[in-house]
This record gives structure tokens, C-alpha cells and sequence, in this order.
């Protein structure tokens, strides 16, 4: 028995031993073996080449495009990827933007690398020397791509359409979404990759529009394809007039074209890209989704949701000319029970925005984990205040740029504000728009004004928290009522911090408290 034990025991002894030899050695194989590549899938793209920027993404060659003053990129892709940016020059500075992102990267010679885990989606502004800035915009991989079946599911190619771009195809693509509707329950009109020039369509309850990857609804350059008169005003390429059920899906992309229409940014024939209004009826456009999918040079707002319920946004971007300053990206007006998730924009005007220029009450809207670069405000509420508005959250956003980084901006309308929240809103840098007027630049704005109309409706219970600008440059932020009819009230500021350095008083952070104001509190 003592002979046995002891034997027990050097087998057990021996047999640890070996799995401890075991684990180091297939530890020392993991770790000599490289890191698992990223999936990458590139987007076929349809605009000119930058001539100061190419792309690789691991070891696939993302093609860099051109479009007004900045280039861009788009593609999608899985795990962890090594991006290697090369520009035209030596490079001597770089910034890489959100800087939320954590973003490390090494430079050499005219190469910047970086690696960076997918995460829904990645929108990034990286400016190198005195280049133009270079977008890129990385989406989660797809995976519910639609197949045509030429039931549910029917290829635009069914209705022998010109996919050049080269004819009109307006009649046959409305043909499409007409057929669709008549289908019991439904479909979906697919388009496959190539260019279709339209003008203006009206989408139907029941159908879903699916734009592969380099597919582009591009708008006509020719004024007298549109109607921008009667019941199209305000135009838009797409309308949505009392419809449920409607979606715009995939990775391909609406091109308005807008800016060969009009004159300038506050020229004629401007229009929306997507919009939705209730009927003659009355009936509201109820359940409708857009994913995926790029808008780009919108002439006025982008996306004009109103009067609509049930809406849901979703990795989204849009590009526009900087330069055109009613070029809005995502305005939710007087619209409830909507969510603006994974979304990007690029663009002149406001970028995520809740309005209420009609007199429908607007409630629970959320706006979350989204970049935004622009000349104008990051995130707002107004100035439209016709109507009541609560319920209305900002999470998780990025400005790059703008003039403001929040706003609550109440100066048309008497409708009462009630309940509004701005959470982890992150400003890199204010862009100085002036520091007077209507406009003026300002980090955050929360006020009750008057520049048009007779009334002036209350705004109150304002929450900021975890609110940062990593650079004010002196300008000096306002929290002010117009008359003790229209009073700011209850404005909690929790955790704000300015070039660097929590705030816990107004004059600390150059923030002008004026009259008409009541219970703001630093925390």
C-alpha cells in the first residue's frame, strides 16, 4: 500500500507535468503565430480619385475618393484592422478625429498607421498637414442582404432600366415601387450596383428600397425633370406622404445632386433628399427605417422626418458641401418614438436636430452614438418651436466641429419644452461663426429668443452631464430667457469640462447667465 501511494503520487506529479508542458507549448504557438486578419469589404465607388490620399485596410486597397473640398473612403469590414494612410507629402502633423476613439498611431515618411476594433461603425476625420481633410467611413459588415427572387424581392433590372446614368429612369423606378405595394404584403426593389439617374419618387406603404453597394439613385441635372411647385413643396427626392412600413436599406448611396439645380445655398429649386409628411387626411407616416445607406449634396436638409412616429435611423452617412449652410443632416420634425443610432455627417448646417415647426407634440427621440463635423451646431432642439416638445436625449456624440456643441435653441413658435438631455457629448473644435446675432457662435446655447413671430414658448429641465470641449477659444456660452413668459428653468450641469478643466460656475467657463433664468446648477 505505501509502495502504491507513493506511485500514485509520482503519476499524478508526472501527469500535471505534462500538461503544464502542454499549455506552454501551445501558449508559445499562439504566440508566434500573427494576429487574425480583419474581414474587409470594399465598396465599388463611382467619383473621381483623391490625388492626396490612398488607403489600405490590412492588405486591401480602399479606393480614396474626391468630392468638393475634402476626400473620402468607404468600406466595411470585422475585428481589429491596421489602416495605413498615405498622403501626397512627408507627413509633419496629423490630427485623427473622434479623438474618443483612442486612436494611436505612428507616422513615416508619408505613412500613417493606425489599427482600430470595429465597433458598429467607424467614422473618422483625419487631417494630415495642410491637406484636405480626409473621411472615412467603415461600416459593420453586412448580414442580411437581401437576394431578388423576382417575387418579394425583384431586381430593378426587371424593368429594363439604363443603369449608366445616362437616362432618366423616374417612371420606371415609381413602376417598381408601385408593384411593389400591389404585392400581397409587400416587397422589396432591389438594385444591384450601377448608376440611376431619378428626380423626385414617392414611396409607398409596404416596400422597402434595397441599394446594394455601389448602387447611386443619382438626381438629375436637368431642372425641368423636377416639380418643385404645388404639393412637391418643399421638394425632396424621396417622399414619404402618410405611408407605413417603409424602408431605405443597404450600402449604396442617394446622390441629390443638388447643387446643379440652384444658384447658391439659399438659391431656388433646393430640396430635401428624404422626407415624410402626414396625408390630406391626416394620416402620419408611422414605422419607417432607413440603414445603411449615404446621402449625399443635399441642397437643404437631408433627412426631413415630420409629423411621422416609429422611426428608426441607423448607420447612416451623409456627405455634403461644407460650404452650403441649410444643408442639415438629420432633423427630426415634430416626429415621435424615433432613434438615430451609428450615424455620421458631413455637412454645413446642424447635424442632429429635433424641430417642432408644426403643431404636432413631439416625444422620446433619441440620438446616439454618432459623429458629427460641421460648420453649425453638433447637437440641437430648434429653433422651430411651434409645439411641445420632451423626452429628447443626445448620447454618445462626437462634434468634430461646429459652432455650437449643444444647443436648445427656442425662438419661433410658443410650444413648451420640457425634458431634454445631453449626455456624453464630446466638441473638439468650435468654429467661430461670429459672436453676434442669432447665430453666433456660442459652445452651448440654451435660450428662449425672439427673431420672428409674436410668442415665445418655456424651456426647462435641461440636463447636461459628462459635457466636454477640449478647446472653447474665449468664446463665451449663453443660458438666458427672453420674458418671465418664456423662462429657462432647472438647467443641471453635471461633470462639464472646458479646455481641459472641470467646470463648477457659470463664469468659469465663460458661460453668461442672463435674465429670465432660473435654479442652473453646477455639479
Amino acid at each position: 500500500m505505501h509502495f502504491s501511494k507513493v506511485n500514485l503520487r509520482i503519476g499524478n506529479v508526472l501527469v500535471k507535468m505534462i500538461v503544464v508542458a502542454a499549455l506552454i507549448l501551445s501558449l508559445s504557438i499562439n504566440m508566434a503565430q500573427p494576429a487574425s486578419a480583419a474581414t474587409v469589404v470594399t465598396y465599388p465607388s463611382h467619383f473621381g480619385t483623391s490625388s492626396d490620399y490612398t488607403l489600405r485596410v490590412d492588405s486591401t486597397t480602399v479606393r480614396v475618393a474626391r468630392q468638393f473640398d475634402y476626400s473620402f473612403a468607404q468600406f466595411a469590414y470585422s475585428g481589429t484592422a491596421t489602416f495605413k494612410v498615405t498622403a501626397k507629402d512627408n507627413i509633419t502633423s496629423y490630427d485623427i478625429s473622434p479623438h474618443s476613439y483612442g486612436i494611436s498611431a505612428t507616422k513615416s515618411g508619408k505613412d500613417l498607421t493606425f489599427s482600430l476594433p470595429q465597433s458598429g461603425s467607424r467614422y473618422l476625420v483625419i487631417k494630415i498637414n495642410n491637406l484636405e481633410n480626409l473621411v472615412i467611413m467603415a461600416d459593420p459588415i453586412e448580414t442580411d442582404r437581401p437576394s431578388p427572387n423576382g417575387g418579394s424581392v425583384k431586381s430593378i433590372n426587371d424593368y429594363s432600366v439604363d443603369n449608366t446614368g445616362g437616362n432618366l429612369m423616374t417612371s420606371k423606378i415609381q413602376q417598381a415601387i408601385n408593384d411593389a405595394n400591389a404585392r400581397s404584403g409587400g416587397g422589396t426593389v432591389y438594385f444591384p450596383e450601377g448608376i440611376y439617374k431619378f428626380s423626385q419618387l414617392e414611396m409607398k406603404s409596404n416596400v422597402t428600397l434595397y441599394l446594394a453597394a455601389g448602387a447611386v439613385l443619382r438626381g438629375s441635372s436637368t431642372l425641368s425633370d423636377y416639380d418643385f411647385s404645388g404639393d412637391n413643396f418643399p421638394a425632396a427626392n424621396i417622399r414619404i406622404v402618410g405611408k407605413s412600413n417603409v424602408a431605405i436599406k443597404g450600402r449604396g448611396m442617394i446622390d441629390s445632386n443638388g447643387s446643379t439645380l440652384t444658384t447658391g445655398d439659399s438659391g431656388p429649386n433646393r430640396e430635401n433628399i428624404i422626407s415624410s409628411s402626414k396625408s390630406g387626411g391626416g394620416t402620419k407616416p408611422n414605422n419607417l427605417t432607413f440603414e445603411g445607406i449615404t446621402l449625399r449634396d443635399g441642397t437643404t436638409w437631408n433627412f426631413r422626418i415630420q409629423d411621422a412616429t416609429n422611426v428608426n435611423i441607423k448607420n447612416v452617412k451623409i456627405i455634403n458641401n461644407v460650404n452650403w449652410i441649410h444643408g442639415d443632416g438629420f432633423d427630426l420634425v415634430n416626429t415621435s418614438h424615433a432613434v438615430v443610432d451609428q450615424c455620421f455627417a458631413y455637412t454645413g448646417d446642424d447635424v442632429y436636430d429635433a424641430k417642432s415647426s408644426s403643431e404636432e407634440s413631439m416625444t422620446d427621440v433619441v440620438f446616439k452614438n454618432s459623429v458629427a463635423f460641421t460648420e453649425s451646431a453638433g447637437t440641437k432642439v430648434g429653433m422651430q418651436g411651434n409645439a411641445s416638445v420632451s423626452d429628447i436625449w443626445f448620447q454618445n456624440i462626437d462634434v468634430i466641429q461646429g459652432y455650437r456643441g449643444v444647443s436648445v435653441d427656442h425662438d419661433q413658435g410658443n410650444g413648451v419644452w420640457d425634458g431634454i438631455h445631453f449626455i456624453d457629448i464630446r466638441t473638439e473644435k468650435i468654429h467661430n461663426n461670429g459672436t453676434s446675432g442669432q447665430f453666433r457662435t456660442a459652445p452651448i446655447l440654451i435660450w428662449t429668443a425672439k427673431y420672428s413671430g409674436s410668442e415665445v414658448g418655456p424651456v426647462s429641465n435641461i440636463e447636461l452631464t459628462r459635457v466636454s470641449f477640449e478647446n472653447i477659444n474665449n468664446f463665451h456660452s449663453f443660458i438666458q430667457g427672453y420674458d418671465s413668459s418664456s423662462k429657462v428653468s432647472n438647467v443641471t450641469i453635471t461633470d462639464l469640462k472646458m479646455n481641459g478643466n472641470k467646470i463648477t460656475s457659470a463664469s468659469q467657463g465663460l458661460i453668461d447667465i442672463g435674465a429670465n433664468t432660473s435654479n442652473i446648477s453646477f455639479h
